[in-house]
């Protein structure tokens, strides 16, 4: 689970300590943001520009009011922004207690919210071209990202697709499945079908035959053309069956 550590600093405290005490305290906090990232617990962070340099939007009188400076008039300011990647809060406290940037003010803890669901919901709500399926299955759950890294499918001992741009879609307790671009796919060797399937999440998918060789697999791959809403990304996209290929392999970057 994330936590978000927001961290304090009183204006004027790290510029105001002795050069050789600053640095120390600089790598030595950088030091265990490299512990935690190596342990995968780091997810990320960000350090802030001064709280002069900020500016705060309020909603007033039916408008956006801007205003110079942070949120909150306090003695310290959020100077940071940390990430961290832990089983529970009590894990939380216990990687954030040991870093050095706690010596240099408070960090407030929290669990980042998952908003997934919600905007989940809202895409279904705002789509003009929605999965039927969802509105007798809403809780159906379809997740899609990047590969993250090289997608190499091969057939009959040839690679007729090789993607760095693939998409991972992750559906219930299905295996995962790679939908790779058209441009990364030797398409001479796919011959479309008369073949179709429905889904009532993704929409109608058309079918290819693999040819290569003097073998062919038939119906072997299948693509999305005009997906419903939900399933914009995949769109065209091409993904293949494991058992009619050789070999679907996906390297982490």
């Amino acid at each position: 689970m994330k936590y978000v550590c927001l961290g304090y600093i009183e204006p004027g405290k790290l510029e105001n300590m002795p050069e050789q005490e600053r640095n120390a305290w600089i790598d030595e906090c950088f030091t265990y943001d490299d512990v935690l990232r190596k342990n995968g617990h780091f997810a990320g962070g960000e350090g802030l520009q001064p709280p002069g340099n900020a500016v705060t939007l309020c909603f007033r009188n039916g408008k956006v009011a801007v205003t110079d400076g942070p949120y909150a008039e306090t003695k310290e300011q959020l100077g940071g922004i940390l990430i961290l990647e832990a089983n529970d809060l009590n894990h939380a406290i216990q990687l954030m207690s040991k870093h050095p940037g706690v010596r240099a003010g408070p960090f407030e803890i929290r669990p980042a919210a998952d908003l997934a669901g919600m905007i989940r919901d809202s895409e279904r709500r705002r789509a003009k071209n929605s999965g039927p399926g969802y509105k007798s299955n809403p809780e159906h759950r379809i997740t899609t990202k990047p590969a993250g890294g090289r997608v190499r499918v091969t057939f009959n001992g040839e690679a007729i697709a090789d993607s760095r741009e693939a998409i991972r879609m992750d559906e219930g307790n299905y295996a995962a499945v790679y939908y790779i671009p058209r441009k990364d796919a030797k398409m001479e060797r796919f011959v479309r079908t008369t073949h179709t399937t429905y889904c009532p999440f993704k929409g109608h998918a058309s079918y290819f035959t693999l040819s290569s060789g003097g073998k062919t697999a038939e119906n072997a791959v299948w693509s999305y053309e005009t997906p419903y809403d939900e399933m914009g990304v995949i769109k065209e996209l091409l993904a293949f069956y494991p058992n009619k290929v050789d070999s679907i392999v996906a390297e982490p970057s």
